[in-house]
């Protein structure tokens, strides 16, 4: 078996993926806002630009307390999962290279903020190149997959919220690579890295849990039907254990991560930061 186990990749040429990927790279960022302007990537911004200058995730106390909590000794802290920051330090350290630092005050702009606007660009178009491949996957018709990824990356909320600086589109990309990996591949490799996709939209936020879940839950049936048609039941046992480790791992160790973040920074596991806010949207609005 492919150790990488992605024969099955290969065969759909390559090379579609790359130019679907080529493709909305460069449409996202001809139609791109070129800022950060929500204020939950303005937070997530500041996290980034804290952990490059400071090395610390806390940011300064003077903010709108609606977009950060106070911590243990009096530091404050984004009220958003690390996630985000965390992927969108490679782009700032290519803008702060070029720049310099960004400045400390939320709204000026700079070099560094401008390459952090465009993660979610790159992301998406990550995801049309992987949703070709799972198409072709599941239909076997090159064609067919090439109008669901421009389908997706053209006439659905994908292209406005590539814009933007918000995380769903990171967890959609984590959630569609391990569906991806898990129904193109069985191998060990394969199966770790859709753990870390998971533990990565557990870290981008932690209400994905529901749907990481449910994805989990897919997962480990689809690796036992494999093992099972494959195998006597004896090594289905041990080569299933295998892939529900190599799946689990990665996401046990963002438990613990988020753990470690969370006794740290609040000296408790169930602060989260959103403690006395309430659903203030009436519900059939």
């Amino acid at each position: 078996m492919d150790i990488f186990s992605l024969s099955q990749i290969r065969q759909t040429s390559y090379y579609i993926p790359v130019i679907i990927f080529l493709f909305f790279a460069g449409f996202y960022l001809l139609t791109a806002r070129g800022n950060v302007s929500e204020a939950d990537g303005i937070i997530s911004f500041m996290t980034t630009r804290a952990l490059v200058e400071t090395s610390s995730f806390s940011l300064p106390c003077d903010l709108p307390r609606i977009f950060i909590t106070q911590g243990a000794n009096d530091l404050c802290y984004g009220k958003y999962g690390i996630g985000l920051p965390l992927m969108s330090v490679p782009l700032y350290l290519t803008g702060r290279l070029i720049s310099g630092p960004a400045p400390v005050k939320p709204n000026e702009l700079s070099f560094p903020r401008l390459l952090v606007s465009t993660l979610n660009q790159w992301v998406t178009a990550v995801t049309c190149s992987i949703l070709y491949i799972l198409g072709f996957k599941l239909t076997g018709n090159k064609k067919q997959a090439v109008e669901l990824a421009l389908v997706f990356g053209l006439f659905t909320i994908a292209w406005p919220y590539a814009s933007t600086s918000f995380s769903q589109p990171i967890i959609g990309f984590f959630l569609l690579a391990t569906v991806t990996l898990i129904y193109t591949s069985h191998s060990l490799v394969s199966n770790l890295l859709a753990g870390v996709f998971l533990a990565g939209a557990f870290l981008v936020r932690i209400d994905s849990l529901p749907l990481i879940m449910v994805v989990g839950i897919w997962a480990v049936g689809k690796m036992w039907l494999f093992h099972k048609a494959r195998s006597t039941l004896a090594k289905v046992d041990k080569a299933f254990i295998s892939s529900i480790a190599a799946i689990s791992l990665p996401i046990a160790a963002s438990f613990i991560i988020f753990g470690v973040i969370q006794l740290n920074h609040f000296d408790s596991l169930f602060q989260t930061g959103y403690d006395g806010e309430t659903w203030s949207r009436p519900f059939l609005i």
